[in-house]
């Protein structure tokens, strides 16, 4: 998996997701309940609007003062399958997608359908955002092999769709390369090297 970290967080040592302070994990997969964390289920977009409501009248009653400092998105792969359903969903609302009848707004002609889901994908990232002091984004890791110049490289890659993944990887302040280290016994490291 990729740490994508949108707002860089100044901590001192490397801490588990479940450690940092006021850190409330948006699980889309199921994966945290087996830890011991602040988390809500997600299960589509709509229950991240709840929770961004949520936490603006929090603050509202707290005199500004967001609740969480960080907001973990586990996985951003599974956000984006949530965003080409609402997407999709919108795009049916619209003039021009009246008429339209296939599941996925992915199925326009000439990939004109990317540009509505990049389009739901980067409004929810930036909803997300400017609820917490730090987003941070786990995503899935997908290789490619590239030929430069007659020689074969191996790419790793945030697993999105299109060019989304340059853009959210542009839009953040550091992007961390998660595994398990073998000499320490499987412990979960990241490596920020590029």
């Amino acid at each position: 998996k990729i740490l994508l970290i949108y707002s860089l967080p100044k901590v001192g040592k490397t801490k588990q997701l479940s450690e940092l302070e006021n850190c409330l994990i948006l699980d889309l997969e199921g994966g945290a309940e087996m830890y011991d964390s602040l988390r809500v289920p997600i299960n589509n977009t709509s229950d991240i609007d709840e929770v961004v409501a949520e936490i603006y009248k929090t603050a509202k009653t707290n005199g500004g003062i967001r609740p969480y400092k960080y907001i973990a998105v586990d996985t951003i792969d599974k956000l984006e399958e949530y965003c080409e359903k609402s997407a999709t969903a919108k795009f049916k609302l619209t003039t021009i997608g009246k008429s339209f009848t296939g599941s996925s707004v992915l199925e326009l002609p000439n990939g004109g359908g990317y540009f509505y889901l990049r389009k739901e994908m980067l409004l929810k990232l930036n909803e997300l955002s400017r609820v917490c002091k730090h987003l941070i984004l786990v995503a899935h890791v997908k290789e490619k092999l590239l030929n430069k110049g007659g020689v074969e490289v191996t790419s790793r890659d945030i697993s999105l769709a299109g060019k989304l993944s340059g853009i959210v990887c542009a839009a953040c302040d550091a992007i961390g390369y998660m595994y398990r280290d073998t000499t320490t016994q499987g412990k979960l490291m990241i490596n920020f090297e590029t």
